[in-house]
């Protein structure tokens, strides 16, 4: 059928892009095209989102985004593909707290200060990437309690409830569980 061939189009289309960025990390025309390439991936399903994270996508973004931090095409084709991602699927936004998305989707923002495209998709990314439910809430405090003697666990919980506290609804709302 055409939409399971458009399926293995987009897996073959995801490997090949990964694999490109892989095996190029200083080059800077090619972490953007990859970037664009896998922001326009996850305008199309989530299929090719999940095959994204599946083959270390999320960290090759970042990685071009550390490794090309004053170039404002790859700032912006990261911030898009990761919004996307983050948006997709909730589960996803665990990997990108984990190697600091958003603090490079920040930093892209405070370094193009004077462009409203990448203000404006960092911003809607941060949005999305801090939209925790309660019960996602409770469950990350429950998991604080039990676990209190792991420092990693703290610490990975820290950062996800960090941005909530900025948020006095949030705050509120937290101080209740």
């Amino acid at each position: 059928s055409q939409a399971s061939s458009r399926g293995v189009r987009s897996k073959n289309s995801v490997e090949c892009v990964v694999h490109s960025m892989r095996g190029h990390p200083g080059d800077a025309a090619i972490q953007l095209r990859g970037c664009r390439m896998l922001w326009e991936l996850t305008c199309r399903s989530s299929a090719a989102c999940s095959s994204i994270v599946k083959h270390g996508g999320i960290k090759l973004i970042l990685l071009a985004m550390r490794k090309h931090s004053g170039d404002s095409g790859v700032q912006l084709y990261a911030c898009k593909a990761l919004h996307n991602l983050a948006r997709d699927n909730p589960n996803f936004k665990a990997i990108m707290f984990e190697c600091g998305a958003m603090e490079l989707t920040l930093k892209a923002q405070t370094n193009f200060a004077d462009n409203q495209e990448i203000e404006a998709i960092s911003k809607s990314f941060c949005n999305v990437l801090t939209d925790f439910n309660m019960h996602d809430i409770r469950h990350i405090l429950q998991g604080m309690r039990a676990l209190q003697e792991d420092v990693r666990i703290q610490q990975r919980a820290c950062r996800l409830l960090w941005p909530l506290t900025q948020q006095i609804d949030s705050r509120t709302s937290m101080c209740k569980l």
